[in-house]
């Protein structure tokens, strides 16, 4: 019998398993537009209430480093790997959710730069009013460093507009900043503000966004429902429309 139930039949029984509860997630701001799309159909299908938090991965795993309470937390790689060497959260169940490239955000309708090279780019930062990044995050750093490698620090020191945490693009629509800087997932949805393109290949950083269970969770049993929910193939297309990459 088993082997002829579908993927939604078997999820729906890990479901009814797992209980009605709350699972709280503490998360990298780089995955909210998926979450708060497909957190709705979790909670119908289960139950269980999501009660998210987001914020730049460094600051959502210094929390965790600090005793933050949580059931999953969502997270660039390379910072899960840490938690699981602490013992904060099982290596069981950890899985990829999604890859983001960095992208640049300009005004609605203005002129798109020339992101085809490295050297494009760089003209085109020197010659902006403005450039708006997150300054902890990982595109946020990213940027400095590449700032950095070119030589143009002191050109550029007026020009930069970093920022704590949110949405760098919002800057760009307040007049603040000419670019901004972020994962694509992050720029999307900005009013009065589009994405100019990707960096280019030579230039371009991925992040996977890795999500575990934390060893103290309250909610063990939903937290690896909602692991297995986010990072099934029917969530494909959600993720994709969210400017990430599945998996």
């Amino acid at each position: 019998m088993i082997a002829r139930l579908g993927l939604a039949a078997l999820f729906a029984i890990a479901c009814m398993t797992a209980g009605a509860g709350e699972i709280v997630i503490l998360s990298s701001q780089g995955v909210t537009a998926v979450m708060e799309t497909l957190a709705p159909e979790f909670e119908r299908a289960t139950g269980d209430r999501l009660v998210m938090r987001f914020g730049v991965s460094s600051s959502i795993k210094r929390e965790i480093d600090e005793g933050a309470a949580f059931d999953v937390t969502i997270l660039a790689r390379d910072q899960i790997d840490p938690l699981i060497q602490a013992g904060t959260v099982i290596a069981d169940g950890r899985k990829d959710i999604a890859r983001s490239g960095i992208g640049i955000a300009i005004k609605e309708g203005a002129a798109k730069p020339d992101l085809s090279s490295a050297a494009s780019i760089k003209q085109a930062l020197l010659a902006s009013n403005g450039v708006a990044f997150t300054s902890v995050g990982t595109s946020g750093l990213y940027v400095q460093k590449l700032i950095r490698d070119w030589g143009i620090e002191d050109q550029m020191r007026d020009k930069l507009r970093p920022q704590p945490s949110g949405r760098a693009a919002e800057q760009v629509a307040r007049g603040e900043a000419q670019y901004a800087f972020q994962q694509i997932s992050e720029l999307m949805g900005v009013s009065g503000t589009e994405i100019a393109g990707p960096l280019p290949p030579e230039l371009q950083l991925y992040t996977t966004f890795t999500a575990a269970i934390g060893a103290k969770a309250k909610n063990q049993a939903g937290a690896k429902a909602l692991i297995d929910f986010l990072s099934a193939p029917a969530r494909a297309p959600v993720i994709a429309a969210k400017g990430m990459q599945p998996g």
